[in-house]
């Protein structure tokens, strides 16, 4: 079957409510033509999963050289990953061909891919300005990036593990954006209360857990920089915009990790991602067991 850019487009890709913006955008305007050319081959999904997990590492190895060319080409390299990673499950949804190693392998690349490419970002601008503060904020932008992850995956060990066996009802967030939007009728602190809006309040609360919206903040922050900033100077200006970017999600990242931490260990929160009938129950079986 010969499948067409419009029929993938109207057929294979995700409803537009279910995308980040980025994505819908740029990334699935010019995914359905790709995809329409490797469905006419025998290449699987899987295939376009691996082939553009190995591009996105070889984007954040490229970051690493402090030079402003490899630092473009890292970006790019990492932009054709994130196509990729449209374009392998349109392929999937139009042979209708879907399995757990392709979702594994979907999930691992988003961890892999972001590791080396926010490691390689922050590696290459301390090898390029040589300032400790930069060091500091790099790992710390690196690190705490995928503490936030494991918040998220933890949390849903924790909960899906104590009910394991048992039909539940759950409301856990169906993604790290939605982490902070809890039941508005749930009574917390004044103090909690406000330190939630006021994630809610940072544009940055989706883009702090979305790898998407730093990729492409520093794919933007490299651009400005070799465009605008070095085109001006002609020197290696610090702080430049890569600096800048690194320093804020270092704070960001940090500030949100905690956040997220406070949330889960309070009961309330946790419970409230159960439903209401089955919290009683719960609660009868584990008076009764008393």
């Amino acid at each position: 079957m010969y499948f067409t850019a419009k029929y993938i487009r109207e057929n294979c890709q995700k409803k537009k409510e279910d995308e980040q913006f980025y994505a819908w955008l740029i990334m699935r305007r010019i995914s359905p033509y790709v995809s329409s050319l490797l469905l006419r081959t025998s290449i699987s999904a899987n295939t376009v999963t691996l082939v553009g997990m190995i591009l996105g590492v070889i984007g954040g190895i490229l970051y690493v050289y402090p030079s402003m060319i490899t630092a473009i080409a890292g970006s790019l390299s990492i932009q054709i990953w994130y196509l990729s990673d449209c374009v392998d499950g349109e392929i999937a949804r139009c042979r209708n061909e879907f399995s757990d190693e392709g979702i594994f392998l979907d999930a691992i690349s988003h961890h892999i891919v972001s590791f080396c490419a926010m490691g390689g970002f922050s590696a290459g601008l301390y090898l390029e300005h040589k300032k400790l503060p930069l060091l500091v904020a790099g790992v710390l932008f690196a690190t705490f990036y995928h503490f936030n992850k494991m918040i998220f995956t933890s949390a849903q060990q924790t909960i899906y593990g104590k009910f394991k066996g048992k039909r539940v009802n759950f409301h856990f967030p169906k993604n790290e954006n939605s982490f902070f939007e809890q039941n508005k009728k749930q009574k917390e602190s004044s103090l909690l209360n406000y330190f939630l809006w006021a994630f809610r309040l940072w544009p940055s609360t989706g883009a702090t857990i979305n790898e998407i919206g730093i990729l492409v903040g520093m794919m933007i922050a490299v651009f400005a920089d070799y465009f605008g900033i070095k085109k001006i100077f002609g020197v290696s200006f610090y702080p430049d915009m890569r600096s800048i970017l690194v320093f804020f999600y270092a704070f960001m990242l940090t500030l949100s990790f905690f956040g997220r931490f406070i949330i889960v260990l309070k009961n309330s929160f946790v419970s409230n991602w159960i439903g209401r009938e089955d919290r009683k129950d719960c609660r009868v079986k584990k008076e009764n067991n008393l």
